[in-house]
């Protein structure tokens, strides 16, 4: 059976392990499931109502799992510790499986995971769109992953893509804040007033009579949220057919860089993305 060991931060001096959890966002069922699988302080089993002290160190047992199979292709990593792997991925590659396609982002995890010995599931936070490339942030272990996807979830990860449009914007810097919706019609996101909220910040970075490069921040996360944004003031990404882009060698959006508070040292930390294009 893993274990998980963490030592205590001074900002859960004299809280209880409920506190400890409701920190890292562990559901109410996931915290009797761990508790009853084992959770020791400094070595003696504990339970929630138990009261934790700086430097002290919790260890979570883990159950081990048996893996799905996994497609055999490499990985790149940009960082990895013991809560995280940020990778990077690839244009044409599904993060999770659409039951078609035989190879996908999480398959290429598990198979680098389970060749370093690894017996726990490895579960991305977010996701990306098949055609966009850039970081996919993993977390290892359930603690991460309730505290990784809680940070997406309340916009507390601050997330920052490259894009190339079409030239000659009117404005350097801009807000968009337009709700966006599925359509009826298509298959596609539209600018919709009863949708998702959805705001999106972007600045000219080069322009030439070709393209312009945009560097875009967001807010909700909302499928095809860019795609829609730039498209809907008129300077569609290029490469986008769906949307109206240009033509051009792929679609030219890029998960460049993202910042927030890491789980266990809680420090804030800057992970980049190479920009391919």
């Amino acid at each position: 059976m893993a274990t998980l060991n963490i030592k205590v931060h001074p900002s859960f001096h004299q809280k209880t392990l409920k506190d400890f959890f409701d920190f890292y966002h562990v559901g109410k069922k996931n915290q009797y499931k761990l508790t009853l699988q084992g959770v020791y302080i400094d070595g003696k089993k504990a339970v929630t109502q138990h009261h934790i002290e700086q430097g002290q160190t919790i260890t979570i047992e883990l159950e081990d799992m048996i893996l799905p199979m996994a497609a055999k292709a490499p990985i790149e990593v940009i960082y990895e510790d013991d809560d995280l792997l940020i990778v990077n991925k690839p244009i044409d590659l599904l993060v999770h499986t659409d039951g078609i396609a035989k190879d996908d982002l999480n398959q290429r995890v598990t198979y680098y995971m389970a060749r370093k010995g690894y017996k726990q599931e490895v579960l991305p936070a977010h996701r990306l769109d098949k055609d966009t490339s850039g970081m996919v942030i993993y977390a290892k272990h359930i603690l991460a992953l309730s505290y990784l996807s809680y940070l997406f979830e309340s916009h507390q990860m601050e997330k920052t893509y490259v894009a190339l449009t079409t030239p000659n914007l009117r404005q350097k810097k801009g807000r968009i804040d337009k709700a966006i919706g599925a359509s009826r019609h298509e298959d596609k996101q539209i600018i919709n007033d009863q949708g998702q909220s959805a705001l999106s910040l972007y600045e000219v970075i080069e322009q030439n009579p070709d393209y312009a490069r945009l560097k875009v921040s967001i807010l909700g996360g909302r499928k095809h949220q860019i795609r829609v944004h730039l498209a809907f003031i008129g300077h569609p990404i290029l490469g986008d057919k769906l949307y109206g882009g240009l033509s051009y060698e792929r679609l030219a959006l890029h998960f460049h860089q993202v910042s927030f508070v890491h789980p266990t040292s809680l420090v804030k930390v800057n992970f980049e993305s190479k920009v391919p294009f």
